[in-house]
């Protein structure tokens, strides 16, 4: 703890912050959210936030949810996003898509649809089509599109080829064409044949 007061030694802190995350003890979950709030150097409070996301107990998760509320720093959001989306759980996708639906920026929604196509959870083709559908700004919107092609196991196929044959933002069908075309998934062949034939 008096490592972590060395304010000249951003180092030695970032080296604290590790060795108190290994202890794998809810002791030392306040400790990492009082760095993760207060730390003069963001990459120390970075830190903080990182190990905090490793750790499975309840209390670590709903630090993480409190520092989401609290913190203004765009950096520091985008490393809770990473965070939430490391802890595998239903109420962390839960906050994800929160995020990717509700969030007041645009950068942040589209760090959070990322983070929801990496998941591996079922559901998460349908969320991203309802962003694709719905999100205000085209640029979130794109980058579902995107999303979408990164699931695994072509899970967004069937949906990026419904975008690419009827949606109605001409730069949503051309993404949905271009990841498409990033495919071998039979399907995603034979439908860029059939919009080259003019099907």
């Amino acid at each position: 703890e008096k490592i972590l007061n060395q304010k000249e030694n951003p180092k030695l802190r970032a080296k604290a912050v590790f060795i108190l995350s290994q202890k794998g003890s809810e002791k030392a979950i306040p400790m990492l959210v009082r760095v993760a709030q207060n730390d003069p150097d963001l990459k120390v409070r970075e830190k903080a936030i990182f190990w905090l996301g490793q750790m499975r107990e309840d209390k670590a998760f709903d630090a993480l949810l409190s520092l989401y509320k609290t913190t203004e720093e765009q950096k520091l959001k985008e490393k809770l996003i990473f965070s939430f989306s490391q802890h595998k759980s239903e109420k962390a996708f839960q906050k994800l898509i929160e995020i990717a639906q509700k969030d007041p920026s645009e950068e942040i929604r589209k760090k959070a649809v990322f983070w929801i196509s990496q998941s591996e959870k079922p559901e998460a083709a349908n969320i991203l089509q309802k962003i694709v559908d719905g999100d205000s700004s085209q640029n979130v919107r794109i980058k579902a599109v995107f999303s979408l092609s990164q699931l695994p196991e072509n899970a967004g196929v069937p949906y990026l080829i419904k975008l690419a044959k009827s949606h109605t933002d001409i730069k949503i069908r051309k993404k949905a064409v271009f990841w498409l075309g990033q495919s071998n998934h039979p399907d995603a062949i034979k439908t860029l044949e059939e919009i080259a034939n003019g099907k």
